[in-house]
């Protein structure tokens, strides 16, 4: 099936890389990502943010995760973020362990949804589209 995603009017960070620079800056004066936000990054992980809601603990951990010691952070003019591997010179806009973050989510989802009868899937869409609307 394919979602039809609303055309909401998109007001705030205009992509992933924006909205990462703006959690760094949130997380220097000790902030957490918040709702709509961790949901968009969540999404861009390849969450399920309707049926794995309770899975955007790894969207909140890939946001705050160290980068591996070769690695280092830096901004460029207009203040996007870029990481910087010392040991190879390779420069990358994706943090170099958001891969790893993506694979933890598709193996737990695959475990789960392997163990989730069609009935319950069945059911929390229902319960889904009452909550909406």
């Amino acid at each position: 099936g394919h979602r039809s995603s609303g055309s909401a009017a998109r007001s705030g960070p205009t992509s992933v890389n924006d909205f990462i620079s703006q959690t760094k800056s949130r997380q220097q004066q000790g902030l957490k990502p918040s709702g709509p936000e961790l949901i968009a990054y969540a999404r861009y992980l390849g969450i399920d943010v309707v049926n794995d809601n309770d899975l955007l603990w790894i969207a909140e951990e890939a946001l705050a995760a160290p980068l591996p010691s070769e690695w280092t952070e830096h901004f460029d003019s207009s203040d996007r973020v870029f990481y910087f591997n010392a040991t190879t010179h390779v420069s990358s806009w994706t943090h170099p362990m958001e891969t790893m973050y993506r694979e933890t989510y598709q193996s737990i989802a695959t475990f789960r949804n392997a163990t989730m009868s069609a009935a319950e899937k069945q059911d929390k869409i229902m319960t889904h589209q009452r909550e909406v609307q």
